[in-house]
């Protein structure tokens, strides 16, 4: 939220798009704060564009067995 709430300073233009990335464990985060964005209110009208999730180590569920 520090990032969004200061695009002025890093002369950011959020209706242009807002992307969020990681590599390995940075991507797992950035992941799980996609979805808090999709949900938060505070994220109205300065949505996520997009994601950039490298070598993240994230599955679905439905994509491996219960046992």
């Amino acid at each position: 939220m520090q990032t969004v709430s200061n695009t002025s300073l890093l002369k950011a233009d959020l209706s242009k798009g807002f992307i969020v990335g990681g590599h390995s464990s940075g991507g797992n985060l950035s992941a799980a704060l996609a979805h808090i964005v999709r949900d938060d209110p505070f994220f109205e009208g300065r949505r996520l564009t997009g994601q950039f999730l490298r070598e993240a180590g994230i599955c679905h569920h439905d994509a491996y067995p219960d046992k």
